[in-house]
């Protein structure tokens, strides 16, 4: 769930050197609030963790996002330079609190991503709990 100081993630390596300019989530909400979700591709640390470092964001009104699942894209204000073989993190969170809290899809059945994993923040993106037996429902586009 995304709201307030819980933040999600997830992981991944591209295996091309691209521009990322939009990605792509599966998502539903319980709100009667629309607010203002954020988008941010970050570099990882060496751990794995996503380092606070923002390489690209986006936001995306809460008011187009229903509360059954669907795929919503969300463009980057700019775009960032992927290189190929580096672990990314796609974070995203939003002020709203826990009634107005947004669900970002995952697998957990049978996560078949290699290349990365979900990600759960309880404090605002201070520390992070991997969870690598799922994988939250991703696409991400560039040129």
């Amino acid at each position: 769930m995304i709201y307030g100081n819980n933040y999600q993630a997830q992981t991944f390596t591209p295996s091309a050197n691209h521009n990322i300019a939009r990605v792509r989530l599966k998502l539903a909400r319980e709100q009667t609030t629309s607010y203002t979700l954020t988008v941010e591709i970050q570099g990882t640390d060496a751990d794995g963790y996503p380092d606070g470092n923002v390489l690209a964001s986006g936001t995306y009104d809460t008011a187009n996002i229903g509360d059954s699942a669907a795929w919503h894209d969300i463009d980057l204000s700019s775009t960032a330079s992927l290189t190929a073989g580096t672990k990314y993190a796609i974070v995203v969170y939003q002020d709203g609190q826990y009634a107005d809290r947004v669900y970002w899809l995952y697998d957990s059945g049978d996560a078949t991503y290699d290349g990365g994993e979900r990600q759960e923040s309880t404090d605002g993106g201070n520390t992070w709990t991997k969870d690598e037996n799922s994988d939250f429902m991703f696409v991400e586009y560039g040129s």
